[in-house]
């Protein structure tokens, strides 16, 4: 009986520890407004191509990430280019799902582009800002390489 029981604990802590390693989280949303749209940055770990969907009607979109969030309800009160809020929560652990809610004044379905830190959802923004620093550091050490420039250290 012990035999099979630290059989089934090491099964257990591997399938653990695998788990871990390969664990997506997210750890930050932003919003931004510039470009006649909303912009909703969404940064964090491992984070693979959201579902989206829009429901009610067309009067709310739903961006589902597979990953964990740490930090509670959050709301972002816009209220202005057709977006009313934007509230992020964990919607289940198991799965892991963190889902993303905004409220649409005229239905729009949003594009989903991959940063190096995360995604952008983009509703209707027809002039976005590069999500952070960090976003833009592989481009601009390519093209400093390609100038024969030394790339700085970020």
């Amino acid at each position: 009986m012990k035999k099979h029981l630290a059989i089934w604990l090491t099964a257990a802590v591997t399938l653990a520890l695998a788990g871990s390693a390969t664990a997506q989280n997210v750890s930050d949303v932003t919003t931004d407004t510039t470009g006649g749209g909303v912009v909703v940055t969404v940064r964090g770990n491992g984070l693979a191509q959201p579902k989206t969907q829009l429901i009610n009607g067309g009067k709310t979109a739903i961006i589902e990430f597979r990953a964990t969030w740490a930090y509670g309800n959050k709301t972002f009160a816009l209220n202005t280019n057709g977006i009313g809020t934007v509230r992020i929560a964990q919607f289940s652990l198991r799965p892991a799902v963190v889902r993303v809610a905004v409220s649409l004044k005229t239905p729009t379905k949003p594009t989903t582009t991959q940063i190096t830190t995360g995604w952008t959802i983009n509703f209707g923004a027809t002039i976005t800002r590069r999500a952070s620093a960090i976003d833009d550091q592989s481009a601009m050490s390519k093209a400093q390489s390609e100038l024969g420039q030394p790339s700085a250290n970020w």
